[in-house]
């Protein structure tokens, strides 16, 4: 199948990874955007990863909580330039 460059209006290429939604849990509490204290609101147990797409110059993941069915954390991950030689 022949890839199509529709760069800088959709995803470049949405992570097809089985790991993706570990690291995208992972970001989401580092960053505090979820928690891992049962008796928070943002408790990451009330949500479910949806998708993560990657851009240029960022990731962004998605997520919805099982309660309300609402997508309210979204972590975005801004890459960083690579080093000039």
């Amino acid at each position: 199948m022949e890839k199509k460059d529709i760069s800088g209006y959709f995803p470049i290429e949405p992570y097809k990874s089985a790991n993706q939604s570990d690291w995208a849990f992972e970001k989401a509490i580092k960053q505090g955007k979820l928690s891992l204290d049962e008796s928070a609101d943002n408790w990451v147990g009330n949500y479910m990863y949806m998708r993560s797409e990657e851009y240029i110059n960022c990731t962004v993941d998605h997520f919805k909580n099982k309660i309300t069915r609402e997508y309210d954390v979204i972590v975005l991950t801004e890459k960083k330039p690579p080093k000039k030689r």
